[in-house]
């Protein structure tokens, strides 16, 4: 996913009150979270600076190591959901 010749949307929203509480549909999503704009800066400037990763082993050897504090895991650059986060974290 995305499939050939599909195409993928992708938007952004601002909740009605902070902190609101999130409902999600768990066939579709696993987790929601709120997270504070450094906290997602943070974790942007880490996945930049080591690469994004998914092998849990490397997460483990990582925070073993002291190169990544585990608080939050986000998509490199090139791929939609980052594309929406660095405008939101550019912009807002």
């Amino acid at each position: 996913w995305p499939f050939p010749r599909s195409c993928m949307i992708g938007m952004n929203a601002r909740a009605l009150e902070d902190n609101a509480p999130i409902s999600i549909d768990p066939d579709e999503i696993v987790d929601a979270q709120w997270f504070e704009k450094e906290v997602v800066y943070k974790a942007a400037r880490d996945t930049d600076r080591m690469g994004a990763i998914l092998d849990p082993r490397v997460v483990a050897e990582k925070q073993a190591k002291g190169e990544w504090n585990g608080n939050l895991l986000v998509p490199s650059k090139g791929v939609l959901a980052r594309t929406l986060m660095d405008h939101w974290l550019e912009n807002d």
